[in-house]
């Protein structure tokens, strides 16, 4: 199975928060990423490991 790649802005969408707020995750450690250039992307499986332990599944 082929890995699949979210840029900041992506996550972010999905997350339904601002880009700010996953760049601060990924500083801290709380959100694996890789850093391309001057820009991070993320493994769509460690999103979805990183939303089921911080709660962001829940219904708003």
């Amino acid at each position: 199975m082929e890995t699949k790649w979210l840029s900041i802005r992506e996550t972010a969408i999905l997350c339904k928060v601002y880009p700010t707020t996953i760049r601060q995750h990924i500083k801290r450690g709380l959100l694996p990423a890789t850093k391309v250039g001057k820009s991070y992307i993320i493994k769509e499986d460690d999103l979805v490991h990183f939303r089921k332990r911080n709660r962001w599944d829940k219904e708003s």
